[in-house]
């Protein structure tokens, strides 16, 4: 039994294997004694060196940690952890009287805390995590470092802290019941909701050597601060939040405000933001989201506006509980990139956790522009959606897909008819787009249909884009579970001016046409691509470089490793001559190598200027 241990011990484990990693050298040197060890414990791994003592309670009712860690190195990668280089060391010491977390007493350093990657290193000199009883039955728990601080205190049980809330939002709207029956039951047989009332901060600034090893695309986050109290007995709830900026890849955020607050008969919350900008050209003005929660229904407002007058984008609706269903309603005035649509007035959703559901009389118009989306099923069984486009006219898109104001036009026509999407999901596409327009020049027309088999899952797809000098299609199969592609594409005539849309930054300026046939097959990171291009009557300016080329005729063949240019004859702006010939090997477009013979007797390269070529300049 746990309490008549008493006995000294000695061990050492040379080898274990974790992971796909085998460890070396674990050793262990201490007295076991009723229900605790103490001792030490210590290994010399080379990927992981730490050196423990302490005491570690074992079947104790009231377990009392002592413990002393110190780490040398733990290499993440070596063990299996982690998929790049990532190291640790640090010093931690614990103390905890109480593990209860409703009573938890703690106190736990971390010193000289490293993280380093291949290239960057985080180094902070301590962080402290300590829990504390105060006066009146009171508790603190807190955080503090450089970078972070964070704190809890007042009256509360930790552990029964999303309960309370749950519970507590459930007297404004039936929360717990939408998430999940399991949480409904459970809260039914609860015992009331133990005495709350604290107050909760957070601040938090930059650290930038840790997000580049984390969170690399984090590029700023300045000064995050949230405030908050709540006591669910005298419905006292409030948050306030601050973010001055956060920049995260291509995304901003500016001046972005948090604010909820709660009296006996709603809870109001609303976030707003000076600023919300995602690439050059998608940008959300003043955008602000706006909850009211309150008699069984949520009401919520999205919108992106100038001015009072001038809004661009804007929804609001209701969400309200019908026991045993939830209905969603919209308004019926929308407002999509700056322009009015109306939503019919009749649009509904209706679903139960376990049972039906159905999205009805979605139907969206402007004008003579009209989308419909109806769809039904069961929370268990089948379902079945379907997406309809009348003269939809794709050039208020343009800015969601980060392209200036009208960059893109055309008008869409077709459906789109999904089935058994919950289950075992399978489509049918029949879509066409007249006029495609690319930066004021029309592409062509473009069909698509495609098709997904239920008793396999594979995609069957024809799609062809036809009219204004442009003369291509292709068609193939897609299996979705070995992720297997093969398809042909004949390309009949390509105009440079078109193929100048789909590579921006790489040529422009384009004249002549291109011409081919291409099947590619095999997985899909990894396809094999074989075929034939031809160039006739190109030329094109090359961004890079600014200089326009000339061919007058060419052939480059593609094979699954190789692209042989052939000998292809250039002229310069000065229609100086130049041969290219030879191939680029390759395997499937990675690891390239070049056996390429350029013969000219003077040729233009460059027709830069100290602005467009920082490298040569």
């Amino acid at each position: 039994q746990p309490a008549d241990w008493a006995s000294n011990l000695k061990a050492t484990l040379s080898q274990f294997r974790y992971r796909n990693y085998t460890y070396d050298s674990l050793h262990l040197q201490g007295q076991l004694e009723p229900f605790a060890f103490e001792g030490e414990a210590s290994m010399s791994d080379p990927n992981l060196q730490f050196l423990y003592t302490g005491r570690l309670p074992i079947a104790d009712s009231s377990p009392v940690y002592r413990a002393d860690l110190q780490i040398d190195t733990i290499a993440l990668q070596a063990l299996g952890f982690y998929p790049t280089p990532l190291g640790l060391r640090t010093h931690i010491e614990a103390v905890v009287d109480d593990a209860n977390m409703d009573s938890l007493k703690a106190n736990i350093w971390l010193r000289q805390l490293s993280i380093q990657d291949s290239i960057n290193r985080f180094f902070v000199d301590s962080m402290h995590l300590w829990s504390e009883a105060l006066a009146d039955e009171k508790q603190r728990l807190q955080l503090q470092s450089p970078f972070l601080q964070a704190g809890l205190e007042g009256t509360y049980q930790l552990s029964q802290l999303p309960t309370v809330w749950t519970q507590w939002m459930d007297t404004y709207f039936p929360l717990a019941q939408m998430l999940s029956d399991s949480i409904q039951v459970d809260q039914a047989a609860s015992k009331p909701a133990p005495a709350t009332d604290l107050r909760a901060w957070l601040r938090m600034s930059f650290p930038r050597a840790l997000a580049n090893i984390f969170l690399p695309e984090l590029k700023q986050l300045n000064d995050l601060s949230i405030d908050g109290q709540f006591a669910p007995q005298a419905n006292r709830w409030s948050i306030n939040g601050q973010l001055p900026r956060l920049k995260y890849a291509n995304i901003v955020v500016d001046s972005l405000r948090l604010l909820s607050l709660a009296n006996e008969y709603a809870v109001q919350t609303k976030l707003q933001a000076k600023r919300i900008q995602s690439g050059e050209n998608t940008r959300f003005p003043y955008p602000t989201i706006g909850f009211d929660v309150q008699n069984d229904s949520l009401l919520f407002a999205l919108q992106s506006a100038r001015s009072t007058d001038t809004i661009i984008w804007g929804l609001s609706g209701a969400l309200s509980s019908q026991n045993p269903n939830f209905r969603l309603r919209l308004q019926p005035n929308l407002y999509i990139n700056g322009q009015q649509w109306r939503l019919s007035p009749d649009n509904l959703v209706s679903y139960s956790l376990d049972g039906p559901w159905q999205m009805a009389q979605w139907e969206l118009s402007k004008e003579r522009e009209f989308i419909s989306l109806q769809a039904a099923g069961h929370s268990k069984d089948s379902s079945q959606a379907v997406l309809a486009f009348r003269d939809f006219s794709i050039s208020g898109l343009s800015p969601l897909l980060d392209y200036p104001p009208d960059y893109l036009a055309g008008t869409l026509n077709g459906r789109a008819e999904l089935r058994d999407f919950l289950t075992n999901l399978n489509y049918v596409a029949d879509l066409r787009l007249d006029k495609w327009t690319m930066d004021s020049l029309v592409i062509g027309n473009l069909e698509l249909r495609a098709e997904q088999e239920s008793r396999n899952s594979d995609i069957l797809f024809v799609t062809q884009l036809a009219d204004y000098g442009n003369q291509l299609g292709a068609q193939g199969r897609y299996q979705v579970q070995d992720r297997l592609l093969d398809a042909e594409a004949v390309i009949e005539r390509m105009e440079m001016q078109s193929v100048d849309k789909f590579l921006p930054g790489l040529i422009h300026d384009s004249e002549g046409f291109v011409a081919g046939k291409f099947r590619l097959e095999g997985p899909v990171d990894q396809p094999k691509l074989q075929g034939q291009l031809q160039l006739k009557e190109v030329k094109t300016v090359i961004d890079y470089i600014k200089t326009k080329y000339q061919i007058e005729k060419g052939s480059i063949q593609i094979t699954e490793n190789k692209i042989d240019y052939g000998r292809i004859q250039m002229l310069d702006p000065n229609n100086r001559p130049a041969l290219l010939s030879g191939q680029v090997n390759h395997n499937f477009f990675k690891d390239l190598t070049a056996d390429l013979r350029f013969q000219t007797d003077q040729f233009q390269f460059l027709n830069t200027k100290s602005d467009d070529n920082g490298l040569f300049y």
